[in-house]
Formats: C-alpha cells, structure tokens, sequence
C-alpha cells in the first residue's frame, strides 16, 4: 500500500543520470552526444520509466488485502503482533473452506505456532561467502517451511495444526501466475517450425514429454539427465512401438474403407427392396400378378445383401474394438513407462529434501 502512495513523478524520487542502468553500448555512445542531446536522452527514459510505472500502480494489486495478508505465512512474521488478526482475515476470505468453528480453532492454533520452537534449518536452507567476503543466507522456499510445521504431530500422533494445514495447503495451491502455461505455448511454438506444420498431436505431445523430462532430470541441460536402463530400452523399443502402430492405424484405415463399402453395398440392397415393394405394389393394384416373381426376386436379393452386410459389419466392429482395446494398452504402459523415467525420479528427489 505504500508504494501507492510514492508519486514516482518527483524528482527526489528517482535516480540521478549517472545511476541510471542503460546498456553499455548505449553508455558508450553517449560520450558521441552533444549536451541538449543527453539531456534529451535522459528526459525521453524518465518517461518510459515513468510510464512503468504508472502502469503498473494502476494494474497490480498492491491493494488487494488478501495479497498483503499472506505475507503472514512468512516465518519471519510468526510473531506478528496482528498474526492472529490476519490469518483469521484470510481464513475468512476462501468461500466455503473454514466453518464457524473452524475459524474459531484457527485463532488458537495459530498461537500455538507463534510460539512454536522452530529449527533454523528448516528456514535457513545454507550459509556461504560471497565473492566480496561477506556472508550470505539462502532461505528454504516457503512450502518447505510449512511442510514441516505442519508436519508436527501432539503426542497421541494427531496433527497439531489441522485446521491451519487445511488453510495453508490451500493457498498455496493459488498459482502465483501464468507463466508456466504462458513457457508451454513458447515450446509448443519452438516445435511447430515452418518445415514441421504437419506434426500430429500425439508428436508434439511426446516432444513435450521430451523437453518436459529434460528440464525435470537435467534442468534443462541434457547432458545432465542421468540415462537409465529403462531409458535404453524404452529407445531401443520405440521403433517397434512406432511399426505397431502404423499397423494399427493401417488396420483401422483398411476397415473403414472396408466400412464405406459396405454401406454403399446396403444402399444397393435398399434399392432392390424399394423396386420390388413398389413391383409388388403395382401388381396388386392392377391386379396383374405376372410380375409378382420379379419383385419376389428384388426383395429376396436386397434382404440377403442386407443380411451380409449385417454379419459382415458385426465382424468389422469386433475387430476395430480389438484394435482400439491394444493401442489404449499400449498407450497406458507408454504412459507408465514415462512417468517412470520422468515423474517418478523427481517425486523421490522431492521426497528426498523434504525427509533430509
């Protein structure tokens, strides 16, 4: 809130031309510049900041007082004199999450945790020396933090803090953003190139699981991700998957025109019944029965086609479910087989920092 109330306009408020930060290059040139001319340059890069900057007071939500309230949720701020106040604020704010009582619970389990001895290690994730010599500090990210806290159980093993878990695993499931979805379109673009507009969806969705698994196990690096036997094989095998599954698909493709034949051939049958209803029709109406055995034959002919199809399409139905019951199989242990080599080595590295 109070960076609303900063008038970034003035000029005690902002930085001096020498404290600007340009570009090097851009800094370089500047010494080829008449006076008039930097003073002009630096006028016009108040005004883009200034331009930031008003834009940004206007659209980020530095006044929402939910957003202001989680910072609660820092440890830093465990013995906030207006903790209880705040959580109570937030519990309040989810619809439908804390009942009555709930929230009444949350007051007093949060006092329980402002008192709390809490181990540094679970803040304070290393202590280094920097380049300069002076001592630095990396925090733990603050779902790790809680992850503990919340961890805490009473002496007959029940949680300590139900209530406040409850909370707490909420909010943190609120996304801090869309960057995520906004870094997969950027992948998706970087796969379909100008020479590659013809790829299909399961193509782009196995080059995602490719790009996803490399930023997973080597953060981003491929030389980082450590190769596995199941990897091997799965490489060795994808070949022979691919083969199966043009099989498959020429299978499908050989039915369905096998499909279209068929109806076309049911669509000749309806006309032989049509012509030999509309025979026996014209024979009892002028009661000339000498081409009644014709119409006989056109509607015996139509049934029997129809028949055929009937058995024919019966066979065709049971063979493309027999396809479509192996390429869901095969899908599902391709599946399994990628979530082994890729989601579950960081579940349990995940796992891994959460028990050290």
């Amino acid at each position: 809130n109070d960076l609303l109330l900063i008038d970034h306009k003035l000029s005690e408020k902002q930085m001096n031309d020498k404290q600007m930060k340009i570009g090097e290059e851009t800094r370089k040139s500047l010494a080829l510049l008449s006076k008039e001319e930097k003073e002009t340059f630096f006028r016009d890069v108040r005004n883009i900041f200034q331009s930031i900057a008003s834009y940004l007071k206007l659209n980020l939500p530095l006044n929402n007082l939910f957003l202001r309230d989680l910072k609660i949720l820092g440890p830093s701020y465990r013995s906030d004199n207006q903790g209880i106040d705040t959580i109570i604020r937030i519990g309040r704010f989810i619809p439908g999450l804390l009942s009555s009582n709930e929230i009444d619970l949350l007051s007093d389990e949060w006092l329980m945790y402002s008192i709390e001895t809490i181990d540094d290690s679970w803040i304070i994730k290393r202590k280094y020396n920097g380049l300069d010599g002076q001592e630095y500090i990396e925090h733990h990210e603050v779902d790790f933090y809680w992850h503990k806290v919340l961890s805490i159980v009473q002496i007959n093993g029940y949680p300590k803090y139900p209530i406040l878990s409850k909370l707490v695993k909420n909010i943190f499931i609120i996304s801090h953003g869309n960057a995520d979805v906004e870094r997969g379109f950027s992948a998706n673009a970087n796969f379909l190139t100008e020479d590659r507009t013809l790829l299909l969806e399961k193509s782009i969705n196995g080059l995602r699981a490719i790009y996803d698994g490399v930023e997973f196990l080597g953060a981003g690096s491929v030389h980082k991700v450590q190769v596995s036997t199941d990897m091997i094989r799965a490489v060795q095998k994808s070949a022979a998957s691919y083969k199966e599954e043009l099989l498959k698909m020429k299978a499908l493709a050989a039915s369905q025109q096998k499909e279209s034949d068929l109806l076309q051939t049911v669509e000749t049958a309806e006309l032989l019944i049509d012509e030999g209803n509309q025979r026996m029709e014209n024979s009892l109406k002028n009661g000339d029965f000498t081409d009644i055995h014709a119409a006989y034959t056109f509607n015996k002919s139509g049934i029997e086609k129809m028949k055929a199809v009937d058995e024919e399409m019966t066979k065709i139905m049971d063979d493309v479910s027999a396809i479509q019951q192996k390429r869901a199989h095969a899908e599902r242990e391709q599946s399994r087989k990628k979530r082994k080599l890729t989601v579950e080595p960081v579940l349990i590295q995940d796992e891994n920092i959460y028990c050290d």
